[in-house]
């Protein structure tokens, strides 16, 4: 529902009445009679190019922004990859974190790799995957005396490639 809220908000759609109550907007009545694939693509689109990533991961140690260029870089690195085909997650995001040049700012840089993962995680493939443009794959991982859930591999389905390939022109 923060995706989609978000999203509408960015992407126009809605205005904001007394006691910040949604309306929607003018252009919202003909998005909404629009195709569903026309729909998706202006939302995905609105995400990537033109939301603030750092709402979906807002730890301090990310720093005030992302690299330059971090989106179209994440979208490079995506379209690279072949439909279907499992991907681990760890190498994925370490190839993606040295080409985008992207750091952990925090003091306590201890779990800074693993940080920057979850950042992966949770903006770009966690957000393909809600959109039906990522298959996620998760393991459990101990973690104290309980255990946790960690991105392990990912898919990009055949509608997701078909979607970055439209949202990069």
């Amino acid at each position: 529902m923060y995706l989609l809220h978000i999203l509408a908000d960015v992407g126009g759609l809605v205005s904001w009445g007394q006691a910040r109550q949604w309306r929607l907007a003018r252009r919202d009545t003909k998005f909404l009679n629009t195709d569903p694939l026309t729909q998706v693509l202006f939302l995905l689109d609105t995400w990537w190019h033109r939301v603030n990533w750092l709402v979906a991961y807002p730890f301090e140690g990310m720093g005030r922004g992302l690299p330059p260029d971090f989106t179209r870089i994440a979208l490079a690195h995506l379209r690279a990859l072949p439909a279907g085909r499992r991907i681990r997650f760890e190498p994925f995001a370490d190839k993606l974190i040295g080409a985008a040049g992207l750091t952990w700012t925090a003091q306590d840089s201890s779990f800074a790799r693993e940080a920057l993962h979850g950042a992966i995680e949770r903006m770009a493939l966690s957000t393909l995957g809600d959109f039906g443009a990522a298959q996620l794959e998760y393991r459990k991982r101990r973690l104290g005396r309980g255990t946790t859930s960690e991105l392990a591999a990912f898919r990009i389905t055949p509608f997701g490639k078909w979607l970055l390939d439209a949202i990069a022109v």
